[in-house]
C-alpha cells in the first residue's frame, strides 16, 4: 500500500482555508518506509497495524481549534476505506480545541513527533501518539472505551478525564476516571460545582465544554 507523503512548500496565491499553513502533496512512499526514518517512538509498539500513511515535514500551527476534518482537508484527501495515519514530523500547536474525532470520515491516527501544544485535547475512537510530550492548558477529554491516547514524555496538563480507552500519559496535574465519583468521592473533590452527576460520575461531556469556554474546571487551592 502507498501512502503520501507531503513536504515543506509554498505554494504561491491565496493561503488555503485555515490561512495558517499550507503543505503541498508531492509523492508517495509505504507507511514502513517512512516510519523508518522518523525519530524513534518512545512506544514499545503501536497496538495496530496502519496501512497507509500522511506525512507532513516540520511544525504546524493553527490559531484556533483543530479537527479531524480539517487534518483530511490539509491533507487534501477524504475518505480512504484505510486505516490511516497522518504524521506531523515536528511540533503541533493549536490555539484552542484538538477535536481529532470531529468531522473525521472514519477512524485514524495522528502522529506527532515533536511537542503537542493546545488548550484543549479532545479523543474519542480516534488515535493520538505524540512522541515529545505535551502541554496542555485545560482539559484533556479521553471518555471513552475505544481509541488510544499515549503521549511520550511529560504531560503538562491540570485535568485529564478518562474512561476505559487505551490511556498511556504520565501527567503532572489530576488524572480522573469519570466513573472515580461512584466509588472514591474524595478523588472528585478537587472538581468544581456541577461537574460531577448525582450518581457519582463526572460529567465529561460538561467539562469539555466548559473547558472550550474557558470555564475553571478545579476549585482554587
Amino acid at each position: 500500500m502507498t501512502v503520501c507523503l507531503m513536504h515543506r512548500a509554498t505554494i504561491a496565491g491565496p493561503p488555503d482555508i485555515f490561512g495558517r499553513y499550507i503543505a503541498l502533496m508531492t509523492r508517495w512512499e509505504k507507511f514502513d518506509d517512512v516510519d523508518a526514518v522518523l525519530p524513534p517512538s518512545p512506544f514499545e509498539e503501536f497496538d495496530v497495524e496502519f496501512d497507509a500513511a500522511l506525512v507532513r515535514r516540520g511544525d504546524v500551527h493553527a490559531d484556533g481549534d483543530f479537527t479531524g476534518g480539517d487534518l483530511y482537508r490539509m491533507a487534501g484527501v477524504g475518505s480512504t476505506d484505510e486505516l490511516t495515519a497522518f504524521v506531523i514530523d515536528g511540533d503541533l500547536t493549536v490555539g484552542g480545541t484538538l477535536d481529532l474525532d470531529e468531522g473525521a470520515p472514519e477512524t485514524f491516527a495522528l502522529m506527532v513527533t515533536g511537542t503537542l501544544r493546545a488548550a484543549v485535547v479532545s479523543v474519542d475512537a480516534t488515535m493520538l501518539y505524540v512522541y515529545g510530550g505535551a502541554v496542555v492548558s485545560r482539559l484533556i477529554h479521553f471518555a471513552t472505551t475505544d481509541g488510544t491516547l499515549a503521549i511520550g514524555g511529560t504531560t503538562d496538563c491540570p485535568l485529564t478525564i478518562y474512561d476505559d480507552g487505551n490511556l498511556e500519559v504520565d501527567s503532572t496535574g489530576l488524572v480522573l476516571n469519570r466513573r472515580f465519583g461512584e466509588t472514591s468521592p474524595d478523588l472528585v473533590d478537587g472538581l468544581v460545582d456541577g461537574l460531577v452527576r448525582d450518581d457519582g460520575r463526572v460529567d465529561d461531556r460538561l467539562a469539555l465544554a466548559w473547558a472550550r469556554d474557558g470555564k475553571p474546571l478545579l476549585r482554587r487551592r
